[in-house]
């Protein structure tokens, strides 16, 4: 296209030449004043007016042969290619923009860019740009090259590498073997993690306890360049005030494993312990946001998990030990709370949803087979699946059901000030939809109609719970149409017949 236009600005200027006196002829201009040059080319341009046409045609032929020879059909490769843009944020004051450029298959990267275009960096295969609470700071997560992960397994594949970009002066800094990372929302701090990078000088059996072992974590104050590693991490938090470190230790050394948390108010100070107990797991860290308040949940490891152990936990940084709010033996008859839990704070922080689940699905000692026939041992290992017409669900859908039935968490809620718990959804009604604040919260369920929606559509029947209370109400039946609680639980909000 761009030969084809460079050939007609040819085209159009010589016309122009050659065609000069009858454009001034046609202005009726003073023709006393240049005869001479009017008359000779007047008669050069009669000459070459046939020729204007002709090298018109001439021209656009060779435009049109040259640009054809740089066209070419799209292929797949080419629409394999194109990038598109995700991820993209900006710094609290605006100055700086970032997002990763990829493709659907291949190598990527990363931009960032000022807001007056006049500074960009790139960092190839970046990707999910993070700024710092001051916006002084980002961090890309470095991909490894598509070539080197393509048909590899998983754990054998290459590690990912963390960029950290300062954007005032456009250094940088990288981390191999990237595990986790991130910038508080808060204050300036750095946390990067990284994998455990095998050491051949080490024997077999170091190795291995080394690699179940946690890793170190990286935690650095961008504003004074003050950093500690703490090592054997396995999990960790930050309060969303960054002032407080929780984590787990993971020792080489089972005696050393535990519950921790590290001030982030000055990184001198060595860390303190919250629970020590070696044979516990510790999960699920939930922070009240407006203040350091955790809730976890706590569990001992036993050998093939025969016993449901969890129990919720809180902890201050205030208070010198972890104080237990839930245990198995507040769990209602026909019910356990399991280690992998959900808890969600309300937003006044005074009440702590936490799931339930039934006690079919609960661990329990597994007992040796005892076989009197090699029959009786193949129809003990035997597997049979049988469906009804009657059934509410095809045989492929009830499988999948299944599964998630068996690790759904069925929310009940925790009253801080009257210190119990209040059992709310069950089996029949699963589906709540955690409030913000007010008495009520919204359930669903659509059971009674699992038939109906295979060939009908969906239904559901809209339930209020009154958290204080467990007592619900249905409010909605057979209803299809979109529904929402307000935040203070005061109003549910719902379409009625599409309106």
């Amino acid at each position: 296209m761009s030969q084809l236009i460079q050939n007609t600005n040819y085209f159009y200027f010589w016309c122009f030449i050659l065609n000069l006196p009858y454009i001034l002829s046609t202005l009726n201009l003073n023709q006393n004043f240049f005869p001479n040059i009017i008359n000779s080319t007047m008669t050069l341009s009669n000459n070459f007016f046939r020729i204007n046409i002709l090298f018109f045609f001439i021209a656009t032929a060779f435009s049109f042969a040259s640009n054809a020879e740089e066209r070419r059909p799209m292929t797949l490769e080419d629409v394999m290619n194109f990038h598109h843009l995700h991820a993209q944020t900006i710094n609290h004051n605006g100055e700086w923009i970032a997002y990763h450029a990829w493709p659907d298959r291949g190598d990527g990267y990363g931009v960032l860019v000022s807001a007056d275009g006049q500074n960009e960096h790139r960092v190839e295969r970046g990707q999910h740009p993070r700024f710092s609470a001051s916006g002084n700071w980002v961090l890309f997560t470095q991909k490894p090259p598509f070539a080197e992960t393509e048909g590899v397994a998983a754990d054998e594949r290459p590690k990912d590498s963390l960029i950290v970009i300062n954007t005032q002066d456009a250094s940088r800094e990288g981390f191999p073997d990237l595990k986790a990372a991130t910038f508080p929302e808060t204050r300036e701090f750095l946390l990067v993690q990284q994998h455990y990078e095998p050491d051949t000088n080490l024997t077999e059996s170091v190795q291995e306890k080394l690699e179940k072992a946690g890793t170190p974590l990286l935690i650095r104050n961008l504003d004074n360049e003050q950093q500690t590693i703490i090592r054997f991490v396995d999990q960790w938090t930050v309060d969303s005030l960054a002032t407080t470190l929780v984590f787990t230790l993971k020792d080489t050394l089972e005696k050393n494993n535990g519950l921790y948390y590290q001030s982030l108010d000055d990184l001198n100070r060595p860390y303190e312990p919250i629970d020590t107990a070696d044979t516990a797991k510790f999960g699920n860290f939930t922070w009240f946001e407006k203040e350091s308040r955790l809730a976890f949940v706590r569990a001992d490891d036993t050998e093939k998990d025969t016993l449901e152990t969890a129990k919720v936990r809180l902890w201050q940084p205030a208070r010198p030990e972890a104080l237990t709010i839930l245990t198995q033996e507040n769990a209602p008859n026909g019910y356990f709370l399991p280690y992998d839990n959900r808890l969600v704070w309300t937003n006044d922080g005074q009440r702590l949803f936490f799931g339930l689940r039934p006690e079919r699905f609960a661990a329990k000692p597994e007992k040796d087979p005892v076989y009197e026939s090699v029959l009786d041992s193949l129809q003990q290992k035997a597997e049979i699946d049988i469906w009804h017409g009657e059934d509410p669900r095809i045989k492929t859908h009830e499988k999948e059901q299944w599964n998630q039935v068996k690790s759904q968490n069925l929310l009940s809620v925790y009253h801080m000030g009257r210190q119990e718990m209040v059992k709310l959804v069950d089996e029949t009604i699963p589906s709540l939809q955690v409030p913000e604040g007010g008495d009520y919260a919204m359930a669903s369920t659509n059971e009674p109609y699992a038939r109906r929606i295979t060939w009908e559509g969906w239904f559901r029947d809209i339930y209020l719970f009154n958290l204080n209370t467990g007592e619900k109400q249905l409010v909605l039946e057979e209803f299809r149409q979109t529904s929402n609680l307000s935040p203070d639980g005061k109003y549910l909000l719902y379409f009625d017949d599409k309106h």
